[in-house]
């Protein structure tokens, strides 16, 4: 009788046991997911399952001591705020105290809406997401829905608006730079002079004519940016190899047009090289100078 007795009371203990190892190890599993997500603070597959776990738990979580303290210095920056930089500060401090207690639904709104004021909408979108995952019974989840669905717009025009400014940015600019470089250009080499005629058209584009010693050479490939024009002269001269001459070419200071031809035989000077016996070692890149007649 006292054998089952005993038998009957290390059964109850180790049920006892189990039942508290199974109870505390939500918990423990809660600490130990925390502690990785100070590791690696952008692993937000990390944070939702810690925000998961933890919803699961009753009674809920502590709050750490320095997570109280962060919300302090995060409420204090947000009442005092004056400007973007200062609610971004405000944000981060949010961010401390969610980096240490992961579960805080109240913080990630806080965060949100100091990001959202700092101008910052993607890591406010970030912040009411997590709100949402943090306090799914919201009384307020359809308007934050709703806020996350004008900030997406927000962040979306203003993407839209600046890839415009871009654009018309660089088409202000190479319009002001073939107006400045249009006109005659000179080698101011009487022996060979070589003339450069830029006009713009009606495109917003130029058109170019290269005339060497007064033969009217073929012109081919021009392109502007708003800092540069480059074409292709044919140099093509009897008994020669026929060549294409590639220039790129900017205005300086000095109002002079400066810049690199680069050299390159055609396939066809390339034949009548190789029928002479001779060789060729690839291309060849010169300094060259145009001054405005």
């Amino acid at each position: 009788m006292t054998q089952v007795l005993r038998l009957t009371t290390v059964f109850v203990l180790a049920v006892c046991y189990c039942q508290s190892a199974y109870a505390e190890s939500p918990r423990t599993q809660l600490k130990q997911m925390d502690e990785q997500l100070q590791q690696n603070p952008n692993d937000d597959a990390l944070r939702e399952k810690i925000i998961a776990l933890s919803l699961k738990l009753n009674p809920k979580p502590a709050t750490p001591d320095a997570a109280i303290m962060a919300e302090g210095a995060a409420e204090y920056a947000f009442k005092n705020a004056k400007s973007n930089s200062d609610y971004s500060d405000a944000a981060r401090q949010y961010e401390k105290a969610l980096l240490i207690a992961p579960w805080l639904a109240n913080d990630y709104f806080n965060c949100g809406v100091a990001h959202e004021k700092a101008g910052e909408n993607q890591q406010a979108i970030h912040s009411f997401n997590f709100y949402l995952m943090a306090a799914p019974h919201a009384s307020d989840a359809k308007d934050i829905k709703n806020r996350i669905g004008g900030l997406q717009y927000a962040e979306q025009k203003m993407i839209s608006d600046s890839a415009a400014k871009t654009v018309a940015d660089a088409t202000n600019a190479k319009a002001a730079f073939i107006q400045s470089i249009q006109g005659y250009w000179s080698n101011g080499n009487p022996s060979f002079p070589k003339i450069i005629f830029i006009n713009p058209t009606a495109s917003g584009e130029v058109s170019v004519s290269v005339t060497w010693n007064g033969q009217s050479m073929a012109v081919s490939d021009i392109e502007t940016t708003e800092s540069t024009l480059q074409f292709t002269v044919d140099d093509v001269e009897d008994g020669n190899p026929e060549s294409l001459l590639r220039y790129s070419l900017s205005l300086y200071p000095n109002d002079h047009l400066e810049g690199t031809r680069t050299d390159s035989l055609t396939e066809s000077g390339k034949a009548m090289i190789r029928q002479h016996g001779g060789t060729f070692g690839g291309n060849q890149t010169l300094s060259t100078s145009y001054i405005r007649q």
